[in-house]
């Protein structure tokens, strides 16, 4: 008998396709099991917490967790050859906590972007390019936003902002981590 999934993610959220959201869904669902990920959605964490899914060459999470006056930056960068997904674990991890200025400039993007009021996806969506998909989770409210290579909004300038803070980040691989248990 096999495991039984959590849903990751609500219906629909990746395309009024039925069975184009469940091809995707299940894609990134994946990915985020391989990165030891849990779901925002189904588990609803006890802060608020924002999660950036990147796919392309570069192609991993990033999760973003408030604390007192900065942030927590936590990135987990998949081994992935393009052609299967990654095994569970097999990602280099990287984190970092956001200075003042850069806590600030998040908030800054993020309340430009209109999140909330976004769409979760846009269609059509093209089969070459890439993938930034923004989770958050705010004690009841869950959102997410799925964009197939954003350029010139609000949500593309927040989605760089966040992929140029993962820059300088320490990273630790699978085998340095296993080390450490």
């Amino acid at each position: 008998m096999g495991t039984i999934k959590p849903q990751f993610f609500p219906v629909y959220a990746f395309s009024s396709d039925p069975n184009l959201d469940q091809f995707e869904s299940k894609y990134v669902a994946d990915l985020l099991m391989a990165a030891e990920e849990k779901s925002i959605y189904s588990s609803q964490p006890n802060r608020k917490t924002y999660r950036f899914t990147k796919t392309d060459q570069w192609i991993g999470t990033i999760s973003i967790v408030p604390m007192d006056k900065t942030a927590a930056l936590t990135t987990k960068h998949l081994t992935y050859n393009g052609q299967q997904l990654p095994g569970i674990g097999s990602y280099t991890l990287a984190t970092k906590t956001l200075n003042q200025y850069e806590w600030n400039r998040f908030n800054q993007l993020f309340q430009q972007s209109d999140f909330w009021n976004l769409t979760s996806s846009e269609e059509p969506q093209g089969l070459d390019g890439y993938h930034w998909i923004c989770e958050v989770c705010d004690e009841d409210q869950y959102h997410l936003v799925n964009r197939w290579c954003p350029r010139q909004t609000g949500y593309a300038s927040l989605c760089d902002f966040v992929f140029k803070l993962t820059q300088g980040t320490q990273e630790s691989s699978f085998w340095e981590r296993l080390k450490g248990r």
